[in-house]
């Protein structure tokens, strides 16, 4: 499965990323996070 998180600056994409993330990774699935976008600081 493969998830994208678009959405204007601001909105909450990073800490959704994160708490989904961490649910994801307690029902023991794979989870990989990438940033594309160059300009931001890492969030992991």
């Amino acid at each position: 499965m493969k998830i994208f998180v678009i959405g204007p600056a601001g909105c909450g994409k990073s800490s959704f990323v994160r708490s989904f993330s961490e649910y994801l990774k307690e029902l023991e699935a794979d989870v990989k996070c990438v940033n594309l976008d160059p300009a931001s600081d890492p969030i992991y």
